[in-house]
């Protein structure tokens, strides 16, 4: 009767000990998740055109209830520039970039929000048609307003005309 039970006390911890072996690490399973994530991501977006003298950087990202809010500074690097502002074209209803292109942002799952608003920083005015020229180094802050991306949105893009500006909206958990 003593073998069988410590037979029995072998397979019992042979069992525990390769169910502890065979589960995943969670930070293996999460790290292979956003890297899923990102490819799906590359290969939603457009193709970018190849940056000149004009720069387009993400100061900031709020994804709150009532929308996700994005700060956008472009400034312009070697010579002056032109820079579009999206205008709403109440004739075509839609936020346009210089009367074609648009801005968008895309989330990790490839859905698209549309632009809703834009805001000029305090401080900054923007013209009526959009256009603006930037001397080099002069900078131009406005910020975005875009739907709320969903809770399942870590990552995206904010596709600025010809740009793409890839963001990230993980928190890096304190060891």
């Amino acid at each position: 009767m003593r073998r069988r039970g410590d037979l029995g006390s072998f397979l019992i911890a042979a069992i525990l000990l390769f169910n502890g072996c065979a589960r995943s690490n969670p930070e293996v399973e999460e790290r292979a998740a956003l890297s899923a994530l990102r490819a799906r991501l590359n290969g939603c977006l457009p193709k970018a055109e190849p940056e000149g003298n004009l720069r387009l950087a993400i100061v900031s990202i709020e994804n709150l209830p009532d929308g996700t809010r994005v700060r956008l500074v472009a400034y312009a690097v070697g010579e002056t520039v032109d820079f579009n502002l999206p205008v709403y074209w109440m004739s075509r209803g839609q936020w346009l970039i210089d009367e074609r292109a648009r801005a968008y942002l895309l989330d990790g799952h490839c859905r698209e929000y549309k632009l809703k608003d834009r805001k000029t920083t305090a401080g900054m005015t923007a013209p009526i048609d959009g256009r603006l020229q930037l001397k080099p180094g002069t900078a131009f802050e406005t910020t975005l307003i875009f739907p709320a991306l969903r809770d399942d949105s870590w990552e995206g893009a904010l596709i600025y005309d010809a740009h793409v500006l890839p963001f990230s909206l993980v928190v890096e958990k304190p060891h």
